[in-house]
């Protein structure tokens, strides 16, 4: 229920919680949208809502699904190919664990692109049938778990990332128990009212609630279903695979895993002495795969309405080549369509490479090929970095400022003009199919169509994008992103002399000059963002996603040499609104930033306060030069309490690493009174 990048459930923003003792003893279950104003000055809801569903009602806590959810599992057409998958429910492995006794998990592995999660959705969709209501409880519990970004080095956030990540799951679990059992809420309520937004960041406690939940169900036994284990960071699998594991101890249940063939998650099974069954889709002798891939590439040659020569050529050559892995046969196929005879499409079946890293060279040297690819390229990498799959309109602003760019050169960030239009959710989909399978849209976002693609990506050896490395085009986003929160929430006069400073260009005066209309009301639209930053968002599509993000694209960059991240006259960072002394951009970027510990940054703060905070050591370097001069900045004390204050930070002040005679205090003694 914590607000995380991928896959969020409750959509919880630090001023959406509830601080200190503001809440205390508030038994308001009336479902209004009345604010209080927390410790930090800050606008909060009220009170705690008495049922589940006035907290999902309530826009001001902002909840919502997962990706996927209830709805969507239930939904036949993100289910399978029609009569693919079915083999499952005979294997001897899964009737033995569907129709034992005891508590048991089955564990369902296979390399990438074997069709894991769609087998997952299969099971998952089998244990929903029935009436969907109370009366019959909860009936699966569930999990589809996002992978995390690779990351080269340990990156500025890096310490507090598996507490979040750790934290997402079970609230993703508990969305999926009061989806089906909104009785099980009351236990998640108590905690609300104990811990206000601690509760959202605290993985102990989460999965204490879920365990409660999971105790006070009326269904015997319980089924559980976690898919992509292996798409966490192997500490943090193995200790999901614990936590899930520990839930067998308080109820009877059946647990359903998914995971690549890893030793990690064998070893956590086996050390924990777990009664388990196996699927492994890699076996050889499992031929259900292979006939569920020939079934699946069938019906896809088939809907290219070729002659039956033709398709029965094609069919032939992709099931020779697919090795049993759909997410090959998918992107082959969508290649396929590209061609309909001639010695292209020989050429085509003929060469088509097999293997995954193979089939993303191939894609990516066809697209690179076609007019206009610039545009796609640059599509393609700004998916892949992307902390989530973006919504179509992410994606369109996004289009639009690629667009933009490739028509001038002036500027060197998107979102400069406010005459930008974001593209349609057509235009979006036209472009998405530019990709030729690399990408997959869903009815709302667009991500990658695998996460090894982002593997195979950003792979030293890959030969993949042709166009910035990672942390250079991390930081051109960070910037893209810093640039659209100040379109929103900055005074246009402001924010264009920064940019004039930097660029010199008055382009778009005639578009500042219709921001000072008024409203109604006599307010101007950046003083009404700033009251309502989730009003906001509505209206500039790209605004949640610049606000959850920056910081973070601005840490991954970090590694980068200082004269590219702050040194360039094109970003002057500390120039910006968000760095001066006053929060007037800072507050509202805290209501929709999504990480409780950036309250600290409401009020007044130094901009040496802000940037070591947020743990972006060029800019601390840049504000303090004389601290770092002739120092090796990898070993500074400045740069070790900016890369880890995040570890020791305070709900009341900031507090990096501020232990009596450590570093930190050397560092407090720099801010002065009161950062101790």
């Amino acid at each position: 229920m914590a607000t995380i990048s991928s896959g969020r459930v409750f959509n919880l923003t630090p001023v959406q919680s509830l601080i200190g003792g503001h809440h205390a003893g508030n038994n308001n279950s009336n479902n209004t949208n009345t604010n209080i104003t927390n410790n930090y000055g800050v606008q909060v809801p009220s009170s705690v809502p008495e049922t589940f569903g006035q907290l999902v009602e309530r826009t001001d806590w902002g909840v919502s699904p997962p990706e996927i959810d209830l709805d969507h599992l239930r939904d036949e057409y993100n289910q399978p190919e029609v009569g693919t998958g079915e083999w499952i429910f005979n294997d001897d492995g899964y009737r033995g664990w569907r129709e034992g006794s005891e508590s048991k998990l089955l564990w369902l592995c296979g390399g990438p692109g074997t069709g894991k999660t769609m087998l997952a959705k299969r099971v998952a969709a089998e244990l929903l049938k029935g009436p969907g209501d109370p009366q019959h409880g909860v009936k699966l519990v569930f999990n589809f778990v996002s992978p995390e970004f690779p990351t080269d080095e340990i990156s500025a956030d890096e310490a507090e990332l598996p507490q979040r990540k750790l934290a997402q799951i079970p609230s993703d679990l508990l969305y999926s128990i009061l989806r089906q059992d909104e009785k099980l809420f009351d236990s998640c309520k108590a905690e609300l009212r104990c811990q206000g937004d601690k509760l959202f960041t605290n993985p102990g406690s989460l999965w204490k609630i879920l365990g409660n939940a999971i105790r006070d169900c009326n269904r015997d036994p319980v089924y559980i279903l976690v898919d992509g284990a292996d798409g966490l960071k192997e500490t943090l699998c193995i200790e999901l695979i614990g936590r899930i594991l520990g839930l067998m101890k308080i109820h009877k249940v059946k647990i359903f895993l998914s995971s690549r063939d890893v030793p990690h998650v064998s070893n956590t099974l086996s050390r924990n002495h777990t009664k388990y069954a196996k699927i492994n889709l890699d076996s050889n002798s499992l031929a259900s795969v292979r006939e569920d891939v020939k079934t699946f590439i069938g019906r896809r040659v088939d809907a290219l309405g070729w002659d039956v020569s033709l398709k029965t050529k094609a069919k032939e050559a992709l099931l020779a080549k697919s090795e049993g892995t759909f997410l090959w046969a998918s992107m082959a196929a969508e290649n396929l369509e590209c061609y309909s005879s001639g010695p292209d499409f020989d050429t085509f079946l003929e060469k088509a490479p097999s293997g995954l890293e193979n089939i993303y060279r191939s894609i990516l040297s066809s697209v690179s090929k076609r007019d206009g690819s610039d545009k796609v390229l640059n599509m393609i990498q700004s998916v892949a970095l992307a902390l989530r799959p973006l919504t179509f309109g992410e994606l369109g602003h996004v289009l639009a400022c690629i667009e933009e760019k490739s028509k001038t050169e002036k500027r060197s960030h998107r979102g400069a003009s406010t005459k930008i239009e974001p593209r349609t959710k057509e235009e979006v989909r036209k472009y998405v199919q530019s990709s030729l399978g690399f990408l997959r849209a869903t009815d709302k976002t667009v991500s990658l169509a695998h996460h090894t693609a982002r593997e195979y990506l950003f792979a030293e050896n890959s030969n993949g994008l042709p166009v910035l490395s990672k942390s250079e085009a991390d930081l051109n986003i960070s910037w893209e992103c810093f640039q659209y929160l100040h379109q929103a929430f900055a005074e246009p006069e402001m924010f264009q002399e920064v940019n004039d400073r930097a660029h010199h260009d008055r382009s778009q005066d005639s578009s500042l000059r219709q921001d000072h209309k008024e409203d109604e009301t006599g307010e101007t639209p950046w003083e009404v963002a700033r009251s309502d930053p989730r009003e906001a968002v509505v209206k500039r599509p790209y605004l949640r996603y610049a606000a959850e993000s920056w910081f973070i694209h601005a840490r991954r960059s970090i590694d980068i040499s200082k004269d590219k991240f702050c040194d360039d006259p094109t970003r002057n960072w500390l120039q910006h609104q968000f760095f001066e002394t006053g929060d007037v951009i800072r507050k509202p970027w805290i209501e929709l930033c999504g990480d409780p510990k950036m309250e600290v940054l409401a009020g007044e703060q130094t901009p040496l306060h802000v940037t070591v905070s947020l743990g972006l050591m060029p800019l601390v370097e840049k504000i303090l030069p004389n601290l770092t001069e002739d120092t090796n900045s990898n070993r500074s004390l400045l740069h070790l309490a900016a890369k880890w204050q995040h570890a020791t930070t305070r709900s009341s002040r900031f507090r990096p690493l501020a232990h009596a005679g450590g570093p930190g205090e050397q560092i407090c003694k720099i801010w002065g009174p009161g950062t101790k």
